[in-house]
């Protein structure tokens, strides 16, 4: 659903289904109707869990806080995401070489579900 700035509702409705695991997926969107600034767009992921118990548990405040932890706590507290490879990722978002072996920042399921908005 799309928002325009005089409360006007555009709902459009896109299938994304086809992006596989761990690939950066771009969708166009058309909207039919003119639009003024701002639009706020708002959007739905089916079957995703984020309240589920074991994604909820796999994190470690202490580093979300901005602290270093040791190699134990990362594994005691992070599973199944605990170091930079099991984020199946080489890179960090800002283009820097990720050392494999080092812990994942962030840590936990919640590392692996990075979802971004729209770019307009």
């Amino acid at each position: 659903m799309i928002v325009g700035k005089n409360n006007s509702i555009v709902e459009t409705s896109i299938e994304y289904d086809g992006c596989p695991l761990n690939t950066v997926c771009m969708m166009n969107v058309s909207i039919s109707s003119y639009m003024t600034q701002p639009i706020l767009v708002l959007y739905e992921i089916d079957n995703f869990y984020q309240n589920h118990r074991r994604y909820l548990s796999s994190q470690s405040l202490v580093q979300l806080s901005g602290e270093e932890i040791t190699d134990s706590v990362a594994n005691n507290e992070c599973s199944p995401i605990v170091y930079n490879k099991d984020l199946k990722i080489n890179y960090s978002w800002a283009g820097v070489k990720l050392n494999p072996e080092s812990i994942a920042s962030p840590c936990g399921l919640m590392a692996r579900s990075f979802f971004t908005g729209f770019l307009l």
